[in-house]
């Protein structure tokens, strides 16, 4: 059967692999039809898996590291079957892929897998063990030749070559079927026979057009050759910096032939300049230090009074609503600081309140020591939330506010547990609960944040009698057919 290489085609990718990829799929079929990526950039861009669950009605998971990218990624994936998540994809700890893609409930059979995050591809592809998928494409650095096995060290800008990839790819069970001018294409080796072509020797198969090479003339004037398109050469520019060598072209040099002539040349004077130069800008940082440190003390300040208006605010909601809704007991998920307990205390006979942090639990605890309308439990509130309901006799207004926020807070199964929390909710047997869920410009269909589309729709289906508005970063589930008067 013909050659992959011969069936390049690009919908959104950049060296042929939108074509590659329909015609392994072709032969060996799809399984579950679904897709992993990272980076992901804003799911278009130069992406290798756009056209499956764009066009062809795949399902993906979508990995960016970069916030707004991640933003634009989901505002480019509403209505298809895409989830985003945005998170910096690491070799290992909480944040690998395995650890990441199970967080979010990833089938263990994945089609295809697109690693291209220009870093650590080499260490990331090692350290998948239960998300195997039946073919992967990955970067390499197509500057090395097929014959040099470099593996860059973990978080080194530079990626690894080919050859140490498909080695690595060899170990884990995979043969390579195809190559671009940066991607490698490996099928699972059980599956291989189903292409009707042998595995490919990267030799055979190698793009040389990327290799530059040194070589000099007779009067030992060292030439760059190749073509140089990921080079830069510039007045002392190390691009030898770990032998402390310096690169620089020769101007003057007249030559009609396509070589570079460059000086190469041991790093002395450099360290001396640079030293000079780091001492020259310390004098001027410690000139400017407390302008600096006068100037966060002042942002530190609006910072602070920005968050404290913005806390008053949805405090005055929280009152406005229980007044109006005739709420006598306040269930609120993520006690935190216990800031809005605090201030609600004397509004509410009864107040429950969930903190995951056993750090911020245990100060809450001491803060409200005493205060007998006040219950805390210290626990994921996807889960607590069920004991409290049973509890519940009287119309409730219900502060959703558990989400994983980074700094001291913790993290549960998920970011939030939203969906899970208002499920128990709109279960209850009281209709007519109140229910206002804080920072709605989370809820973007990033990690596991729902749109708010989706709650929507969730509401809809569950409690239908109930309206859904957004209004000062605050989404406000009530019963407007709800006699407040009463």
């Amino acid at each position: 059967m013909e050659n992959l290489q011969n069936y390049k085609k690009n919908v959104t990718s950049q060296w042929g692999e939108d074509g590659i990829i329909q015609e392994i799929f072709k032969r060996i079929g799809t399984s579950e039809k679904n897709c992993v990526e990272f980076g992901a950039w804003n799911g278009k861009h130069l992406s290798n898996t756009w056209n499956l669950w764009y066009n062809k009605e795949w399902s993906a998971i979508l990995i960016e590291s970069a916030y707004d990218k991640a933003r634009e990624l989901a505002k480019n994936s509403i209505s298809k079957n895409a989830k985003v998540i945005n998170a910096f994809v690491r070799p290992d700890g909480a944040n690998s892929l395995d650890s990441i893609l199970e967080r979010c409930g990833c089938r263990k059979k994945i089609d295809l897998m697109s690693i291209d995050i220009d870093e650590n591809e080499y260490h990331i592809f090692k350290s998948i063990e239960k998300f195997l998928p039946r073919v992967v494409v990955i970067e390499y650095n197509p500057t090395f030749p097929p014959y040099v096995s470099f593996i860059q060290k973990q978080d080194q800008f530079m990626g690894s070559s080919a050859r140490a990839l498909c080695d690595l790819a060899e170990k884990k069970g995979y043969w390579l079927a195809a190559l671009t001018d940066t991607n490698l294409i490996f099928v699972n080796k059980k599956e291989f026979e189903f292409l009707k072509i042998a595995p490919q020797r990267l030799e055979d198969i190698f793009n040389w057009k990327r290799i530059v090479f040194i070589a000099t003339s007779y009067n030992g004037i060292p030439f760059l050759g190749g073509q140089l398109s990921y080079l830069s050469l510039h007045p002392h520019k190390s691009i030898f910096g770990h032998i402390g060598l310096e690169t620089s072209p020769i101007p003057q040099f007249e030559s009609d032939t396509l070589l570079i002539p460059v000086y190469v040349e041991k790093n002395t004077s450099g360290i001396f300049f640079f030293r000079t130069g780091l001492k020259n800008r310390l004098k001027k940082i410690l000139k400017k230090v407390y302008l600096h440190k006068l100037v966060a003390f002042f942002l530190d300040i609006e910072k602070n009074a920005q968050s404290i208006l913005r806390n008053k605010i949805k405090q005055g909601v929280v009152k406005k609503y229980a007044q109006e809704f005739k709420c006598s007991v306040f269930v609120e998920t993520d006690t935190y600081k216990g800031d809005m307990v605090n201030a609600v205390k004397n509004i509410f006979p009864k107040i429950y309140s969930v903190e995951l942090s056993p750090e911020l639990f245990k100060k809450a605890g001491k803060r409200f020591l005493g205060a007998n309308n006040i219950d805390l439990r210290c626990g994921d509130s996807g889960i607590l939330l069920k004991q409290i309901v049973q509890e519940i006799k009287v119309p409730a207004l219900f502060w959703l506010d558990a989400h994983y926020s980074k700094g001291n807070t913790a993290r549960g199964e998920k970011d939030t547990p939203i969906l899970q929390e208002l499920e128990t909710v709109l279960s209850h047997p009281i209709k007519n609960h109140t229910i206002l869920i804080d920072d709605a410009r989370c809820f973007n269909g990033i990690n596991d944040y729902p749109k708010i589309s989706k709650i929507e729709a969730f509401i809809a289906k569950k409690a239908p009698h109930y309206t859904v508005k957004v209004a000062n970063d605050i989404i406000r589930i009530t019963n407007p057919n709800l006699n407040k008067n009463q």
